[in-house]
């Protein structure tokens, strides 16, 4: 990592994986700068409000400033305002969770859920999460899209799920990826 920014946004990134947060030597190790350019960039986001830490143990969390941004965006687009009805119809007829992913580069990122369940066990993931590409129908539905080479491009990036890790039916290898899709 070059510059100031890239590093700046991967500390962010790393820091949305650790609800908990992480201490400052974590935050470098895992970046791979210096303790004390790492404190430099930590303090720096902690000044603009991105970044707040902990006074019990001293780790380093993601604040809610992020949060807003993304949320204020979103406000501002008027997909998620339209497909309510439909997200809500779908859950209802269904009786399952349905979620809302945009395309972010080549990410999925859930924008938006309905739930169906009236009752019982809701699994209920959070907005804004990157969806598995190889584990989620939005993910496969999308991913169909592609060219087998750009589909397993992206999922190679995040890896194919392990027997057990997600649901029974995620698949496991390429080939039963690829018959999927």
């Amino acid at each position: 990592m070059s510059n100031a920014l890239e590093r700046g946004l991967s500390a962010l990134e790393l820091l949305a994986g650790n609800a908990a947060g992480l201490p400052l030597q974590k935050v470098a190790e895992t970046l791979g700068i210096p303790p004390s350019a790492t404190h430099r960039m930590l303090n720096c986001l902690v000044e603009q409000g991105y970044v707040r830490q902990e006074h019990q143990h001293g780790n380093y969390i993601l604040a809610l400033k992020v949060v807003s941004l993304a949320l204020r965006h979103l406000s501002q687009c008027s997909l998620v305002d339209l497909a309510r009805p439909v997200l809500e119809r779908l859950a209802g007829l269904s009786g399952e969770l349905v979620r809302l992913s945009i395309v972010d580069a080549d990410r999925l990122v859930w924008v938006s859920k309905a739930q169906g369940a009236r009752s019982g066990l809701r699994y209920d993931p959070d907005a804004g999460a990157e969806a598995k590409l190889c584990c989620t129908a939005s993910g496969l539905a999308w991913l169909s899209c592609l060219s087998n080479e750009q589909a397993l491009e992206l999922v190679y990036r995040q890896g194919l799920a392990r027997p057990g890790e997600y649901g029974p039916n995620a698949p496991t290898t390429v080939e039963d990826l690829l018959a999927r899709l």
